[in-house]
């Protein structure tokens, strides 16, 4: 049997994620922003997504000439609004 304890009094916004809560609908968000930003990314960049854990966090790394330029987590703050606001600056002018 698992069981979790959690203080509802101070847990973060984005733990309902880690408690079970189905999060396929921020998946797809993140796959659409994906899609649609990586058909024009300027010369020499690169955007790889996975699974992180059971929970279903996901873990958008985009590099640049083979180095890593930036990561990020979907369980972590403000990931959407920093991920769009990185992969607009990618951006073929």
């Amino acid at each position: 049997m698992n069981t979790r304890n959690v203080n509802v009094t101070t847990a973060a916004p984005e733990s309902s994620r880690k408690m079970g809560e189905d999060n396929s609908a921020e998946r797809e968000c993140i796959a659409g922003l994906i899609a649609l930003y990586s058909r024009s990314l300027q010369t020499g960049f690169r955007i790889v997504s996975s699974d992180l854990s059971r929970c279903g966090d996901v873990q958008i790394e985009i590099f640049r000439y083979g180095l890593l330029a930036w990561r990020a987590l979907s369980s972590e703050p403000d990931f959407m609004a920093d991920l769009k606001r990185y992969l607009l600056r990618v951006q073929r002018p």
